[in-house]
């Protein structure tokens, strides 16, 4: 230290000497004791960072550093004191960093734990990034205050993905698990695959380069050595992938190995993460498609297994069928085939009735129609007599269930249009049948000489000119055929009499003898005579019928009842007989016209639903005679008349000699003759049975229990009369 006068000068003395009493010196500074002073001076930079001051009358005497406790010991010709200089480098940063020394600067930020330690380091990371020292600047990258984007800019721009790749995986070990840290660990993993397969293709491809260039081969030793560095860095990734399976993206991560062109890699990580699809589409484009079948049946993944043979079944029928229908059977049975129909419609013909039996085992486990009429289509393109007769038993079973009002398996629409393309007249004629489309199913069997299936569909019609139509176009075919009356008889016997022989006779040749058929003809006539008979007594048995029936009719026109003169209304207990008309029952209850009437009114208003339609016909007839009675001016319109009431009293209850005179005349033709039929019908209404003991009783026992007021089953007393 250069002691120089007043360089260090004792601020407290005016003259004496500036040599120090006593010095001592620490990792950062030097400690000068003057009698009245203590400085402290900076070794990096020979700057004071600190002066002390001592009281006046006392007197410095020595110093002593103990590096143990980092303390100062000052002696006074009063004391002893202890100076702590554990705080003393809290700005040493400052003074190194000013002086370019940044690995010093930016150990005592960390010895001091200064807050600035990220900013120093972010200083000293620039600086050795300006030096290209790229490996070190990423090192102090992670600890500096800089942004992300920032860092990641400087890599990029400079292409040093080895130091950027080191930057990031430093970022992906601290960032957090919390949902959006999961995003950005999956994106920086995405990045770093990038990174470490560019760098693995670099390795790999530096050989090719060079061939492309014309330079020299390599020698065997740097050969060697760059395929083991490939191998190192191929394990690595993959240890990287298997650490970080979490943070990935499957198919991301798969499209990038695609698209590197790592084939061997990229089925490693199809395996690691279950993508067998990858894997079986990979050996499919290589032409290897039994291997990818192989690969597909040895799944443990049932769900994941049959979604992939049904997505790629088209591709397997295509190549090996056989061995693709023998794993359907053995290795996928929960599949469905309506789910495998285009692959098995793509099947080479020659494997289709092997396909087929695949089919038929199915469908003891399914109900669908699909199914069924998949069967149908290729027992139908085949069509050998094996196939046939195993079509035609299977429509038969089908048919079967039909007439027993079960459902059916197949499509019938779809199985017509079927035999329509590939020709297959039987089992169109069973289709026609089934569809009820009886003329067209004769009409192909007598086509194709079906004569059976024509006489087995003409006697099913419920029409019977339908089906003696059918039964005539079979004797017609038969007949010109067979040309012999042997077969006549045999059909109008089998049409289960819908023919006669009249009706087949046009069809029999002309040559033929009366003789021939004599018999057959003497029993068609007993048939007749038989049915003659039946006929004639089913006539005496309706003529015998009508006859009682008009006897009866007559004595009900003469059928008279007594009665007595005293005898009185049911209703009003006034005596039956006198001017107004009165009606006796044979119960011999009587009642006067009149009373009928208020009767009817009692019973519409304290009824609420009636049980019968007497009542509503009855309303009927009485509006419309009300709205006669008004537009003649009989009855008034307003709430002052009683309308229905006095229209049926006007008609049938009290209007007599002159009065219905008047009324009569008053009516128009057409009014009087439709007033005519109304009052006879209410009349016929109101006396077809008795009010007080008939049926028309039972619809009034629900009366009593309109009224809350009422005890139930109670009687009610009107008028002397009993009503229950």
């Amino acid at each position: 230290v250069n002691f120089e006068r007043g360089v260090y000068q004792n601020k407290g003395d005016t003259g004496a000497t500036t040599i120090p009493l006593a010095v001592g010196i620490t990792e950062h500074s030097f400690y000068f004791l003057y009698s009245d002073n203590l400085t402290v001076v900076a070794k990096i930079n020979k700057e004071i960072e600190h002066s002390e001051e001592f009281r006046i009358a006392e007197k410095m005497v020595q110093m002593n550093y103990e590096a143990s406790t980092k303390s100062m010991w000052l002696h006074s010709s009063k004391g002893v004191y202890r100076l702590l200089v554990s705080g003393a480098n809290q700005d040493l940063w400052k003074r190194l960093l000013d002086n370019y020394d940044y690995a010093e600067a930016l150990k005592a930020c960390k010895a001091v734990g200064n807050k600035y330690y990220d900013h120093v380091a972010g200083i000293f990371a620039d600086s050795e990034f300006k030096n290209k020292r790229f490996d070190k600047a990423a090192d102090l990258y992670m600890s500096s205050g800089k942004s992300f984007e920032e860092i990641i800019l400087k890599f990029l721009k400079v292409e040093e993905f080895d130091a950027l790749e080191k930057f990031l995986i430093f970022k992906l070990d601290t960032t957090s698990d919390d949902p959006r840290g999961k995003v950005q660990k999956i994106l920086l993993c995405t990045w770093l695959v990038e990174l470490k397969l560019a760098r693995i293709n670099r390795i790999s491809s530096s050989e090719a380069e060079r061939k492309i260039e014309g330079a020299p081969p390599e020698s065997k030793e740097r050969a060697e050595e760059r395929a083991n560095l490939s191998k190192v860095l191929q394990e690595e990734f993959k240890e990287f992938i298997t650490q970080n399976s979490k943070n990935i993206d499957g198919d991301t991560i798969f499209q990038l190995l695609q698209n590197h062109g790592r084939i061997d890699t990229c089925l490693w990580f199809a395996k690691m993460q279950d993508k067998y699809d990858a894997i079986v589409l990979h050996h499919i484009n290589n032409g290897e498609e039994e291997k990818a079948l192989e690969i597909l049946t040895a799944m443990k993944d049932e769900k994941k297994k049959n979604e992939m043979m049904i997505k790629y079944a088209s591709v397997f029928v295509k190549t090996h069928p056989k061995t693709t229908i023998e794993a359907l059977m053995s290795e996928f049975p929960t599949i469905e085939v309506d789910e495998l129909m285009p692959a098995l419609m793509s099947i080479k013909k020659e494997f289709k009735m092997f396909a087929n039996t695949y089919v038929r085992d199915k469908m003891e486990t399914t109900s669908s129609k699909l199914c069924y009429n998949l069967y149908l289509f290729f027992l139908a393109e085949s069509y050998d007599n094996a196939s046939a007769d195993e079509l035609i038993a299977f429509l038969e079973k089908q048919e079967a269930l039909q007439r027993r009002n079960q459902p059916l398996n197949i499509d019938k629409d779809f199985a017509l249009n079927v035999f329509k393309y590939f020709v297959r007249s039987k089992p169109m004629i069973r289709i026609y049948g089934m569809l009820e489309f009886y003329e067209e199913a004769v009409r192909i069997a007598l086509a194709t000489n079906e004569i059976k299936l024509a006489k087995e569909y003409a006697s099913l019609p419920n029409d019977d000119k339908i089906r003696k139509k059918l039964w005539l176009n079979i004797a017609k075919t038969v007949l010109n055929t067979e040309k012999n009356v042997k077969a006549s008889f045999e059909l109008i016997v089998e049409s289960q009499k819908n023919l006669s022989l009249n009706d087949v006779l046009p069809f029999v040749s002309a040559k033929v003898k009366l003789n021939t058929f004599r018999d057959d003809l003497y029993a068609q006539l007993k048939d007749y005579d038989e049915k003659v008979d039946t006929l004639k007594k089913e006539m005496d048995e309706y003529n015998k019928n009508s006859q009682e029936i008009n006897e009866q009719l007559r004595e009900l026109q003469t059928t008279s009842i007594q009665a007595a003169p005293d005898k009185i209304c049911e209703r009003c207990e006034k005596a039956l007989v006198g001017p107004d008309k009165f009606f006796v029952f044979p119960c011999n209850h009587g009642y006067h016209r009149g009373c009928l009437v208020e009767w009817f009114d009692y019973y519409k208003d304290t009824t609420s639903h009636p049980r019968s339609e007497k009542l509503t016909k009855m309303d009927s007839y009485l509006e419309n005679i009300r709205v006669i009675l008004i537009r003649r001016g009989f009855v008034v319109k307003d709430g002052t008349s009683r309308s229905a009431l006095d229209a049926l009293q006007l008609v049938i209850g009290n209007v007599r000699g002159e009065q219905r005179k008047v009324l009569d005349s008053r009516l128009q033709k057409d009014e009087y003759e439709h007033f005519e039929v109304w009052e006879k019908s209410l009349e016929l209404m109101l006396t077809e049975d008795c009010i007080k003991c008939g049926s028309i009783c039972v619809d009034k026992i629900d009366v009593l229990f309109d009224s809350p007021d009422e005890l139930a089953w109670t009687i009610q007393l009107i008028q002397n009369n009993y009503y229950y």
